[in-house]
């Protein structure tokens, strides 16, 4: 039977960090934190748990049954320099409180001219940040400076992994913040308790931006200290797949980085690589208890017990997942793939279709009951399937036409007569591959 919720409802929106404070604001039980937005195809998480997502149409009618239960609705919205892609005011919430978003573009010139097309030199970006963290900061009222602990600290150590995930550091006086705002909602010492545990840690690193060469970090007159040379250097090893090198630094490295998610991410592919079972399994354990919310982390443990005939552990891996997952549909993608592995294409089919079905306008959503379909052979239904996919707007036919390549099989390619040679760039993270 599931328990009641106490406290107030906490609607939180906003990109990754939103996520990520909600998880951590669900660690504080000061409240039922539920992210309203997307999903991102991951789940940012805290403590091994991550929280609620649900759909801003569905807000409405969650709002509707904490009133009915005699509960407040209060919104935690982050606040962007610009105010583009927010959600903006929720009907019928008691209260809406505003944090800032941060970002450091500066961490990565190549993605900024990406973006933004704007040949600027490293330390104009890097005053960008700095002003734009200012900005978000004042639009929202926010009681604590983030932006001024940005400006004071960003020389001394790394404070983001990537331009938009900042480390536990960040998101410690963030968190101060809210406690401040909720003040006369909550019990202010529960969030503050949450925020001096995150001060120490990694906050959000399943991706990385690393490393900033020496010379931009001399050019920005950043000194982040000795180690940070050994972190870059075990970064661009693991690109380059220099494992014999890697092996030697190893136990320096996890002296050094044993609490860092990218050490464990090296390791992982390391023992993969290398066809060491006891390296991967290892560092696939550290993965999921870091960042359990990373679907490739779940599929590339369950292929490594598949090919090594793992089945009862493979299971056992599921129901890890699932009790993660507290029903979210992201289950569902890797359940169709775990029963597919185990050869239970009835379970697979079943999954493969809830998943489907939560985001029939998403491509990935489909990912899973292509698979199916290809395995049973089901000529009429698979070609069904990718007629309906080739007909939505939103759907972008060499990336259809990547996936479907990708599966290398021959009878796809007798199915529908060939695949169009569509491929212009590579796709990355497919939900079938590691």
């Amino acid at each position: 039977m599931a328990s009641i919720p106490v406290g107030p409802l906490l609607l939180v929106d906003g990109n990754c960090q939103a996520q990520h404070v909600a998880a951590m604001l669900r660690a504080a039980k000061i409240g039922e934190p539920v992210y309203v937005g997307g999903d991102y195809g991951r789940m940012p998480s805290h403590a091994g748990k991550g929280c609620r997502i649900v759909a801003p149409r569905d807000a409405p009618e969650i709002v509707r049954l904490a009133h009915q239960a005699g509960r407040r609705v209060i919104q935690i919205s982050q606040r962007t320099p610009m105010k583009h892609g927010e959600l903006g005011p929720l009907a019928d919430v008691d209260k809406r409180i505003l944090f800032p978003e941060l970002r450091m573009w500066s961490l990565s010139r190549p993605r900024f001219l990406e973006r933004f097309k704007a040949n600027m030199s490293l330390e104009r970006i890097l005053e960008l940040d700095l002003s734009s963290a200012e900005t978000s900061e004042e639009k929202a009222n926010f009681p604590v400076s983030v932006a001024t602990f940005f400006r004071e600290n960003v020389s001394r150590v790394p404070l983001f992994h990537t331009v938009n995930h900042p480390a536990g550091a960040i998101f410690s006086p963030l968190l101060r913040g809210i406690a401040v705002l909720l003040r006369d909602e909550i019990d202010m010492q529960s969030i503050e308790a949450v925020a001096d545990s995150v001060a120490g840690q990694e906050g959000l690193n399943y991706q990385t931006d690393h490393p900033l060469s020496a010379e931009d970090r001399a050019q920005l007159k950043f000194d982040w200290g000795p180690d940070y040379e050994l972190y870059a250097a075990m970064i661009r090893l693991r690109e380059a797949a220099n494992w014999d090198e890697l092996r030697g630094l190893d136990r320096q490295l996890l002296a050094l980085f044993s609490e860092d998610t990218q050490f464990w991410r090296m390791r992982m592919e390391m023992g993969r690589a290398l066809d060491d079972e006891a390296m991967a399994a290892e560092a696939l354990e550290q993965l999921l208890d870091r960042c359990p919310g990373v679907p490739g982390t779940w599929l590339a443990y369950a292929n490594l017990l598949a090919s090594h005939r793992n089945m009862e552990e493979l299971q056992a891996l599921a129901v890890r997942a699932e009790v993660f997952y507290e029903g979210a549909f992201a289950f569902d993608a890797f359940a169709a793939r775990v029963f597919l592995l185990l050869g239970d294409l009835d379970r697979a089919e079943a999954h493969a279709r809830a998943c489907r079905e939560n985001a029939p306008d998403e491509l990935p959503s489909a990912y899973a009951l292509l698979q199916v379909l290809m395995r049973r052979r089901d000529v009429e239904a698979f070609k069904n399937l990718v007629a309906d996919l080739r007909a939505q707007p939103k759907i972008i036919a060499w990336q259809l036409n990547a996936f479907l390549a990708s599966l290398k099989s021959p009878w796809i390619e007798n199915v529908l007569g060939g695949i169009p040679p569509e491929r212009t760039m590579p796709l990355r993270n497919l939900p079938h591959e590691d």
